[in-house]
């Protein structure tokens, strides 16, 4: 019981409070080694924090990833740093390594793709001020775009007695520090149908009648868990990509400025992409666009690719000294990936999860293979900025 209280608290609004609670859990996993979880043959490589739409803080992030077998952890949200202080605090803590970074949306450089999805990966936490300066202009038109977003919504389920509460938005927005987005308001209708419908037959039927989402197919199988914990974050992310996504605009901010202070700093830019097979002449046309752009990583995007072949679209990154990032789309505690079979390309390579990072390291080499680093050397510049991941020290 005591356990629960903490492992809950550490979700509480202030930092201090959190703080205590993992100070106290640590103490009494240490004496207690039987309240310790024991996972050998699993690696959950998917949770985010409630900078999305998670239940999770910053900190709860940390533990979770950290009991989880995560070698050193990693965090990012959209275009802001204003968490990676309280997750520094934490992995500290926990004395785990840590990395943390941003995403940012801009306009498409592949032929049939809306936009391109910057991720900005292995920013030192101080550097925290700097890049929130930089990500101003962008917030202002995330924003802009995310009331015009609340406005179609809202028009469309007129009389249904759901509406996105855009007052709460800014109020959480502005107590966890940063904006909202599409994702908050995927969160905030989740939360309205639930305790409009609760989680029955009647709130299937309304996400069927009112918002065109088949309740039977895909994803929104785990909506038919009536005690999963994890229910009302399924029901957001359901909304976010079979409503909300349809609706919105076309990117257009330049990426270039961006990935030139990446390159300044050290920083990997990685550019977000759907891969749905291993083609070696598709991939080589992915390589050349990602390096005429300035991105020097990838994050592969499909969950349905076979360990097999995505073992060896990450080994076609790496010998093009490109590196890979795998990001998986079904959260915990659905989706995990066995240990005991994956080689070390897979091993180093991180896993970019929507707003989180779980990173799994070699432990001879570190976070990158020796056979990335000898091939890119300025490598070496981002592996210092990761926080010396791969020596477990900073």
């Amino acid at each position: 019981k005591n356990k629960e209280k903490l492992t809950d608290t550490l979700n509480h609004n202030s930092l201090l409070v959190k703080k205590f609670a993992l100070k106290e859990l640590l103490k009494m996993e240490k004496t207690n080694q039987e309240l310790v979880p024991i996972v050998k043959e699993i690696v959950p490589l998917h949770f985010s924090s409630f900078k999305s739409y998670s239940l999770y803080s910053p900190t709860m992030c940390a533990y979770i990833a950290y009991r989880s077998g995560a070698f050193a952890l990693g965090i990012c949200d959209y275009a802001t740093l204003s968490y990676s202080q309280e997750f520094k605090k934490a992995c500290n803590l926990l004395k785990i390594p840590y990395a943390c970074g941003y995403r940012v949306d801009g306009s498409a450089i592949f032929d049939g793709q809306e936009k391109t999805v910057l991720y900005g990966l292995g920013i030192p936490v101080e550097f925290e001020s700097y890049y929130t300066e930089l990500f101003k202009k962008v917030n202002d038109k995330k924003i802009q775009r995310t009331l015009e977003l609340i406005e179609k919504v809202n028009a469309n389920l007129q009389g249904q007695g759901i509406t996105v509460d855009v007052k709460a938005l800014k109020k959480e927005a502005k107590k966890q520090k940063t904006i909202f987005t599409e994702k908050h308001v995927a969160k905030n209708l989740a939360e309205n149908i639930v305790n409009t419908f609760g989680k029955g037959k009647g709130l299937l039927d309304f996400i069927d009648k009112y918002m065109n989402i088949v309740s039977c197919e895909g994803e929104t199988r785990f909506l038919h868990e009536s005690e999963n914990m994890y229910f009302t974050e399924d029901l957001a992310k359901v909304i976010y990509n079979n409503y909300l996504k349809p609706m919105l605009p076309k990117e257009d901010n330049d990426l270039k400025e961006f990935i030139r202070l990446n390159e300044e700093l050290g920083v990997i830019s990685s550019c977000g992409l759907e891969i749905k097979k291993y083609d070696e002449e598709e991939l080589a046309k992915i390589v050349k666009v990602l390096r005429k752009n300035g991105f020097n990583s990838v994050t592969i995007r499909n969950k349905l690719l076979s360990e097999e072949e995505y073992l060896k679209i990450v080994n076609f990154f790496s010998e093009n000294e490109m590196l890979a990032i795998s990001m998986y789309s079904i959260g915990l505690p659905r989706q995990h990936v066995p240990t005991t079979s994956l080689d070390v390309d897979f091993k180093s390579a991180l896993a970019v999860i929507g707003n989180s990072v779980s990173v799994a390291y070699d432990k001879k080499d570190g976070i990158f293979t020796n056979r990335t680093i000898s091939k890119c050397p300025n490598f070496e510049k981002r592996l210092v900025l990761f926080a010396n991941i791969g020596k477990r020290e900073r």
